[in-house]
């Protein structure tokens, strides 16, 4: 049976000169936004970027379509 695991969030970075938002470094993970599965950086994954209320572009990287598809599911839940 598959465990089930919060919908991972971006990092939030840390109060400094970057107001808290991600560094570059910080901005793509290789861990699956849904699923906290493992993303190989030298493969395709789809991605869906999201506008904050501040308008900054926030970027989730998933491990498949079936991830991306269930988080924006969830998403539209939320809303």
């Amino acid at each position: 049976m598959q465990e089930i695991r919060e919908p991972r969030r971006p990092p939030t970075g840390r109060p400094d000169s970057t107001g808290g938002r991600p560094t570059e470094s910080e901005a793509m993970s290789d861990r699956c936004t849904n699923c906290d599965g493992r993303i190989p950086a030298e493969e395709w994954h789809p991605v869906t970027t999201v506008r904050d209320d501040d308008g900054e572009v926030e970027i989730y990287a998933f491990c498949s379509e079936p991830c991306r598809t269930a988080w924006q599911d969830e998403r539209a839940d939320d809303e």
